[in-house]
């Protein structure tokens, strides 16, 4: 249970720098809108360049949010029960939508970026992906473990 522990503070502490790094997109776009209009104009998406940034970040700390909460409920009640399980499936859904995206805004950026950045970008999303993969069939075998407690708990 210890890894455990670890493993969720350090997921809150990375969910505090998210948050941190939300607010300053959200500052940057609103401050750029603002002062100079024509910074973002040779992105992509123009002005709202930083608002798509800022709905990655804010899809990346939501899904990261449930795995801690997940493992938060995982310490208090064990490893067999449903709010584990809905929450890990919830947070690997959404860090699979989060890299789908991210591969998708990628390609589509991709005059802006050069090859390594975006080879770089694109690996670092897939494996985000991957991890939210892992994080689905993880809920499962949590399901399944629940089947299985119920069953042994009726048969005592």
């Amino acid at each position: 249970m210890d890894k455990i522990k670890f493993l969720s503070r350090s997921l809150l502490i990375v969910n505090i720098l998210l948050i941190t790094a939300l607010v300053a997109q959200i500052i940057i776009f609103v401050i750029s809108g603002l002062i100079d209009p024509g910074v973002v104009e040779d992105k992509m998406f123009g002005i709202f360049h930083h608002l798509i940034q800022a709905i990655q970040v804010f899809l990346l700390l939501i899904g990261l949010w449930n795995v801690q909460q997940g493992l938060q409920r995982m310490v208090r009640s064990g490893l067999y029960n449903i709010d584990t399980q809905k929450k890990s499936r919830k947070g690997g859904t959404l860090l699979i939508l989060f890299g789908m995206v991210s591969i998708i805004l990628n390609l589509i950026r991709i005059s802006e970026t050069n090859l390594s950045d975006l080879v770089g970008h694109l690996v670092q999303n897939v494996f985000t992906g991957l991890v939210g993969i892992g994080l689905l069939v993880f809920s499962e075998f949590v399901k399944n473990g629940i089947v299985l407690k119920e069953d042994v708990d009726l048969t005592i």
